[in-house]
């Protein structure tokens, strides 16, 4: 995507550490995308939009589709969120 010149790489510091940060640099196509699917992103970022990466690593590795992912790098199938406490 950056080759594409699709997003631009940012470097700032959080808390005294450098963050990466990609920023699109065009505006998405929403209609790809569902009522539904958008009512459920803005859901999200809701409930976790002002949580930090330590927390949110923390909250998914408790949840169901990681606990069950056997390997390490393997993918989690996206049927689990189903399964969810």
């Amino acid at each position: 995507m950056k080759q594409s010149k699709l997003i631009e790489e940012m470097t700032t510091e959080y808390f005294g550490h450098d963050q990466t940060k990609y920023m699109p640099l065009r505006n998405p196509d929403m209609t790809k995308l569902s009522a539904q699917e958008l009512m459920e992103i803005d859901d999200v970022i809701m409930r976790f939009g002002d949580k930090n990466g330590k927390w949110l690593t923390d909250f998914s590795h408790g949840d169901i589709p990681w606990k069950v992912t056997k390997d390490i790098g393997q993918e989690i199938s996206y049927g689990l969120a189903h399964y969810r406490e």
